[in-house]
């Protein structure tokens, strides 16, 4: 299915856009906890979609928001997306805010407006955390990302084994990044045994991406989970390791 949705994507951008981009217009519609639950167990491009950008770190299994915020961010959807008057007014009633409605021409606009007066409002107010709204807005972040894809990758579902590299040796260059060991596991598992051990035998050179693999780290950044805005154990090392001994 995400193989599949990917493709759907491309194929979007060949056809005339909806008023608000590239997916039809019942994507843009806030997807609520009950409506994921449904979703979670059917096949097709919308299922996938609500899969992805409505799961915690997207892990398609776990609806994003708790039953306490999920009303705020409805509301804060409806007013970057649809201009809704009637959400704005819950919106700030709930807030005690004095947000208002963008008049950029696109929702991504209205979402970059809306994400700066958050962050003015509460930095000036001192009421709390902004980060109570900025998720939805990440979500939006997200869906107009999958807009702007570029069709000059080519798709396959198969397991890494099985991946033909046809390509002259001193001209690839193989990049994984798989689930990383210690980490929540997608809904596949994987063995990292069985994963390093073909990364090593690999005649090409070839790059991973991981926080513990048993190789050579070339480069190392400190990243932060956006999942938690309060914990410092969210902090990780994360590595890029190579698989030549040189």
């Amino acid at each position: 299915d995400l193989v599949n949705f990917i493709k759907f994507i491309f194929e979007c951008t060949k056809t005339p856009q909806s008023e608000f981009g590239i997916f039809p217009p019942e994507y843009y519609n806030f997807i609520t906890r009950e409506g994921f639950k449904k979703l979670q167990t059917e096949s097709g491009n919308y299922a996938q979609f609500a899969r992805i950008c409505y799961s915690f770190g997207s892990n398609q299994r776990d609806y994003l928001f708790n039953p306490e915020l999920e009303k705020t961010k409805h509301l804060a959807h409806n007013v970057v997306v649809f201009r809704c008057e009637k959400s704005l007014e819950k919106l700030n009633e709930i807030h005690g805010s004095v947000f208002r409605i963008s008049d950029k021409k696109t929702w991504n606009e209205r979402r970059l407006d809306l994400r700066k007066n958050i962050f003015e409002f509460y930095n000036k107010s001192k009421k709390g955390d902004a980060e109570g709204i900025m998720v939805q807005l990440q979500r939006l972040q997200q869906l107009e990302q999958l807009q702007q894809l570029e069709q000059k990758i080519t798709f396959t579902n198969f397991d890494y084994r099985d991946v033909e590299i046809t390509t002259p040796i001193e001209e690839t260059i193989v990049y994984l990044d798989p689930p990383y060991r210690g980490t929540h596991k997608y809904i596949e598992g994987l063995n990292h045994d069985n994963l390093d051990k073909w990364f090593t035998e690999l005649p090409y050179l070839a790059f991973m991406s991981e926080y513990t693999a048993p190789f050579k780290s070339i480069y190392e950044i400190e990243t932060r989970s956006t999942l938690s805005s309060t914990s410092n154990n969210c902090k990780k090392i994360e590595k890029l390791f190579i698989n030549s001994l040189e």
